[in-house]
C-alpha cells in the first residue's frame, strides 16, 4: 500500500509541476517564448503617454502590444494577459486580444509593452519615453529560470514543497517498516546491511528518474505541437522539474543512510521477528509529526489572515462598484517645468469643474509600526492615530449622521479652515477637542517655543458625528496608489475636514471624477510633465483580491497535504507501537488490565504534546482557530489510535491460536 501511495504522490507532484510550467508558458509566452525580446515596462507615465506611443510608432514604423491584465470569464478567479495593438490594427494570433472598450479605458497605462514589429530597440524606445517625462525600464528577457525564481519567492510554495517531502519520506519509512521481516531474512541469508538499505530506495530513485524523463518528453512534445518550443520555454518548464528531481533523490540518499543506521542498531534476531528500534523510530516520527503540525498551524494562521483581508477587500469592492467613477491622480517628477502659477490655475479649474475627493489616512503607518499607540484617538508622534484627513466633498460620499448645524459649518468652510469631527461613540469630546486643537495648531512643539500660525484668519472648530463604525476611505491599490496595506475601512475615525488648496494638494491623495475632463484640463494647463496616468480604484482592488485568493488557495493546499502527512505519521507510529508490544499487551489484557491502564503512556504523551502546543499558541495571542488546530490533531490521533487498537483485538485471537500476527 505504501509503495503505491508513494508512486501516486510522485506522479501527482511531477504532473502538477509540469502543468504549472505549461500554464506559465501559455500565460506569459507572448513575452517570453515567441522571440519578442524587446520589451519595456512603464513604471510611471505622463497623461499623454498613449499619444506619445502612437506618434513614435508612426514615425518608426513600430507595432506595440500593450499588456492588460484582466480576469478570465469564469469563476476561477484567475488572471490572464490580454493585449491591445499600438501602431497597427492587428497583432499576431499568439496575443490574446482585449476587446472590452470600458476595461481598456480603465486599465492603467503603467504596464508592459512588447515591440512586435519595427527596428527600434527596447533601449531606444525607453530612452525616448524617459526624455518625454515618463519612467520606463527595459524588461529583462533572460527568463530561463523565471518560474523557478517565482516559486522561490513565494513562501507558500516553499512550504508546500517541504510538506510534500515530509509525506514522501513518511511513505518510504512506512514501506520500510512493513518489510522488516523480509529484510531480516535477507540479512540471515548473508546480504550486507548497506546493500539492503540501498535497495530500499533504489527502486524509488529509478521511478523518479523515469518520471522525470517522461515528463521532459511530454513537455517537448506539447511545446512543439503548440509552436512554443524555444530554449527559454524549455528551461522555464524543466528547471522546477530538475530541482524537484534532485531534492527527491537527495531524500532517497538521506533515507538510505538512515536505514543503514537503523539496521546497525537492530540485532539480526530482532530483524527476523520484525522488530525495529522503537525509541529511535518514535523520536524520528515525532519530530516529523511536530514539523508537519507546525507547518499546518502556520498555514492556518496565514490563510485566516488572508481570508480576513479578502472579506474586507470584497466589501470594499462592493463600495467601489458604487463609486467607480473616481480615479486617482499620479504625480511625476516634473524637473521644475511646472511653476506655482500653473498649479494654482490648474487646481482652481479642477475644483470648479470636476468632483474631487481628498483622502489621507494613517492605515499604512498602523500596518507597519507595532506600538501601543496604534489606533489611538489622540495625536501620536508615530502618526498611527485613528484619523483621516479629507475635504468637504468626501463627507458627501460617505454615510455619516450629522446634524444640520454641522452640515452648514462644513458647507461654509473657507480655505485653510478646519473642522474636526469626533465620534460620539468614544464619548471624550472635551479631552479629544483639547488634544487635537493643540496638535493641529502647534504639532508636538513644546509650550515654551513660540509658534506663529501662517493663516491667522483660519478657524479650527469641532463637532461630533455618529454612524462611523465603517467609513470607506476610497483605497487605490497600485504601484503608486494610496495604500500598501489591505485595509479599506476605518472604524470611528477622527475626521479632519479641510478644503483642497495649493498647499495641501497631494496627487496621490486626490481622487477625481470625469476622467476625460481631467485629461483635458491637464493638457490645457500643460501639466502632463507633473501629473501621470489615472488609476481606477475598482479595477485596482479587484486585482488585489485575485492576488490574495491565489495565496489563500496555496495555503489551503499546504493544510491539506500537511493533514494527510500527519495522519500517515500517526498511523505509522501507532502501528509500530502495537506491533512491537503485541505479546506484552496480550498478556496484560489476559491479566485483567483495562485498555486505559494498558495504553496510558502513549495517550498521555499525545495529550501533553498537543495541549502544550495549544497553550503556547493561546499565550502567544493567536486566534482561537490556530489554538484549535492541535486539538483537532489530537482528536485525529485518538481516532487513529483506537481504530488500530480495534484491529489488534481481532489479531490477538488468531495469535493465541498460533496464527500469524499481521
Amino acid at each position: 500500500m505504501y509503495k503505491r501511495l508513494n508512486r501516486l504522490l510522485l506522479l501527482v507532484t511531477f504532473l502538477v509541476l509540469t502543468v504549472l510550467g505549461l500554464v506559465f508558458i501559455q500565460r506569459y509566452g507572448n513575452e517570453i517564448s515567441y522571440g519578442y525580446s524587446e520589451i519595456i515596462f512603464v513604471e510611471k507615465s505622463t497623461i499623454d503617454l498613449p499619444e506619445q506611443l502612437e506618434k513614435i510608432s508612426k514615425e518608426e514604423g513600430l507595432i506595440l502590444a500593450r499588456r492588460i491584465v484582466s480576469p478570465k470569464n469564469n469563476d476561477t478567479g484567475l488572471l490572464e494577459n490580454t493585449y491591445v495593438p499600438i501602431g497597427g490594427e492587428r497583432l499576431p494570433d499568439i496575443f490574446p486580444i482585449q476587446s472590452d472598450a470600458q476595461f481598456i479605458r480603465d486599465s492603467p497605462h503603467n504596464t508592459l509593452y512588447v515591440i512586435v514589429d519595427g527596428h527600434l530597440s527596447a533601449d531606444q524606445l525607453s530612452q525616448r519615453l524617459n526624455e518625454l517625462g515618463n519612467q520606463v525600464v527595459v524588461f529583462p528577457t533572460n527568463q530561463h529560470f523565471a518560474l523557478l525564481r517565482l516559486m522561490l519567492t513565494i513562501p507558500q510554495s516553499i512550504m508546500i514543497a517541504l510538506v510534500v517531502l515530509v509525506v514522501y519520506a513518511t511513505l518510504i519509512l512506512s514501506d520500510y517498516i512493513s518489510e522488516l521481516k523480509n529484510i531480516g531474512v535477507k540479512r540471515l541469508s548473508g546480504q550486507g546491511k548497506y546493500d539492503i538499505a540501498l535497495q530500499e530506495v533504489t527502486t524509488s530513485s529509478l521511478f523518479i528518474i523515469l518520471l522525470f524523463l517522461l515528463h521532459i518528453l511530454g513537455v517537448i512534445s506539447f511545446l512543439s505541437a503548440t509552436g512554443m518550443l524555444t530554449l527559454i520555454a524549455f528551461f522555464i518548464v524543466s528547471s522546477p522539474l530538475i530541482v524537484w528531481t534532485i531534492l527527491l533523490l537527495g531524500i532517497n540518499f538521506f533515507l538510505s543512510h538512515l536505514f543503514y543506521h537503523i539496521l546497525q542498531q537492530q540485532p539480526i534476531i530482532h530483524a527476523i521477528k520484525g522488530k525495529v528500534p522503537v525509541r529511535l523510530m518514535a523520536i524520528l516520527v515525532l519530530v516529523i509529526q511536530l514539523l508537519s503540525l507546525v507547518s499546518v498551524m502556520s498555514s492556518v494562521y496565514g490563510a485566516t489572515g488572508i481570508q480576513n483581508d479578502l472579506n474586507t477587500l470584497s466589501a470594499g469592492y462592493q463600495e467601489w462598484s458604487n463609486k467607480s467613477d473616481f480615479y486617482q491622480l499620479t504625480s511625476l517628477d516634473d524637473g521644475g517645468m511646472v511653476n506655482s502659477q500653473q498649479w494654482e490655475v490648474f487646481i482652481s479649474d479642477l475644483l470648479s469643474e470636476v468632483p474631487t475627493l481628498s483622502v489621507e489616512t494613517t492605515l499604512d503607518h498602523m500596518a507597519m509600526i507595532d506600538t501601543p499607540n496604534k489606533g489611538s484617538f489622540s495625536p501620536t508622534p508615530e502618526n498611527v492615530s485613528n484619523v483621516i484627513y479629507v475635504n468637504e466633498q468626501f463627507i458627501e460620499e460617505v454615510s455619516l449622521n450629522l446634524d444640520k448645524e454641522t452640515k452648514a459649518r462644513i458647507a461654509n468652510l473657507k480655505e485653510h479652515d478646519r473642522l474636526v469631527l469626533l465620534p460620539q461613540e468614544v464619548n471624550q469630546f472635551d479631552n479629544l477637542s483639547k488634544a487635537w486643537r493643540t496638535f493641529l495648531e502647534r504639532g508636538f512643539l513644546p509650550d515654551n517655543i513660540p509658534y506663529e500660525n501662517p493663516y491667522p484668519d483660519s478657524v479650527l472648530s469641532f463637532a461630533s458625528y455618529n454612524g462611523g463604525e465603517k467609513v470607506f476611505v476610497f483605497p487605490v491599490f497600485s504601484s503608486v496608489g494610496q495604500l500598501w496595506s489591505n485595509e479599506v475601512f476605518v472604524k470611528y475615525p477622527i475626521i479632519v475636514i479641510e478644503k483642497i488648496s495649493v498647499e495641501n494638494f497631494i496627487p496621490s491623495n486626490i481622487l477625481v471624477a470625469s476622467p476625460e475632463k481631467v485629461l483635458e484640463l491637464i493638457k490645457k494647463h500643460q501639466m502632463t510633465s507633473a501629473l501621470g496616468a489615472l488609476t481606477n480604484g475598482k479595477y485596482a482592488i479587484l486585482q488585489k483580491i485575485q492576488q490574495l485568493e491565489i495565496k489563500r488557495n496555496s495555503l489551503f493546499t499546504v493544510m491539506l497535504v500537511g493533514g494527510i502527512s500527519s495522519l500517515l505519521l500517526i498511523k505509522l507510529l501507532v502501528t509500530i507501537y502495537f506491533y512491537q508490544g503485541r505479546r506484552e499487551f496480550l498478556i496484560k489484557r489476559l491479566a485483567g488490565y483495562s485498555l486505559l491502564a494498558l495504553h496510558r503512556l502513549p495517550l498521555m504523551l499525545m495529550l501533553i504534546i498537543h495541549l502544550c502546543l495549544s497553550l503556547i499558541a493561546f499565550f502567544i495571542g493567536f486566534s482561537i482557530t490556530i489554538v484549535m488546530v492541535p486539538i483537532a490533531y489530537l482528536l485525529c490521533s485518538l481516532i487513529v489510535f483506537f481504530v488500530v487498537m480495534q484491529k489488534e483485538k481481532g489479531i490477538y485471537v488468531r495469535y493465541l491460536k498460533g496464527g500469524q500476527y499481521d
